[in-house]
């Protein structure tokens, strides 16, 4: 049983960064959102300016991010799926 819980917790965890990375992609409110709350945001604001943070964070964070939330997903995948069929 502990072979599927380590896959299914990547997996519901992958799945979780992937929507969020997707819905900051697609949704400049809910980037500007995080921006203006988060502390760890908030020291990178202070040395480059939000414009700044804003186009980073867009352009190549959350999509390496959404990258890695996908392999993630297709790892924990394919994991459960060695256990359970045997491919």
């Amino acid at each position: 049983m502990l072979d599927l819980a380590i896959p299914c917790i990547a997996l519901v965890a992958g799945s979780f960064f992937l929507f969020r990375n997707l819905k900051m992609i697609a949704y400049e409110a809910a980037l500007h959102a995080y921006l203006d709350n988060s502390v760890k945001a908030s020291i990178w604001i202070e040395k480059l300016g939000k414009q700044n943070v804003f186009q980073i964070c867009r352009f190549v964070l959350l999509p390496l991010g959404a990258l890695m939330s996908l392999g993630l997903v297709i790892i924990s995948l394919r994991s459960i799926s060695i256990t359970l069929i045997g491919l």
